[in-house]
């Protein structure tokens, strides 16, 4: 049930709003919630025109061991509802060529989005969704792609290429 609270004196209109929020959120306890990079180690040169998992090696934080480093996937094993994030980076670029950065529910592509790179520069592509885990037992992972000429790197730095979620009711 939605509990309003009463703003303080001090509090603007959105303050107390967004405290009502984080009490209404908070009632659902202290979800999941992971992040996940590469640890600044750079990939061995991604090839291109078909989709390759990132692999994550480091875990920032997985309050629930629900990222499986091994397989570098998240496994939520409580259904509801999660925001799910990823960002990745390569360098070099090529002059008008396509990036791709997809999120797979198991196994298959879930949502996907495309940046097309104008210049030869370094380029980031990120990705951001709401999922609905209904049944535990679904598991997400990130695959990118590319359409240059030739292969390029993916950044293993720690803010460039990374993986993040929580649940949030």
């Amino acid at each position: 049930m939605k509990q309003a609270y009463a703003r303080h004196a001090s509090q603007t209109a959105i303050d107390l709003e967004f405290d009502n929020l984080y009490r209404e959120l908070s009632s659902y306890g202290a979800g999941p919630a992971f992040s996940v990079h590469r640890n600044g180690t750079d990939s061995a040169a991604y090839a291109a025109g078909s989709y390759q998992k990132v692999l994550f090696t480091t875990a920032e934080y997985d309050t629930h061991k629900q990222f499986d480093l091994a397989l570098s996937r998240f496994e939520p094993r409580n259904s509801g509802l999660y925001q799910l994030n990823a960002a990745a980076y390569f360098n070099p670029g090529q002059d008008n060529k396509d990036y791709l950065i997809a999120i797979y529910k198991n196994g298959v592509v879930y949502k996907q989005i495309t940046n097309n790179c104008a210049s030869a520069i370094a380029v980031s592509i990120d990705i951001s969704t709401l999922v609905r885990v209904v049944s535990p037992g679904d598991y997400y992972e990130i695959f990118v792609l590319h359409n240059f000429t030739t292969s390029t790197v993916l950044s293993g730095g720690t803010s460039l290429t990374y993986f993040n979620g929580c649940r949030i009711g």
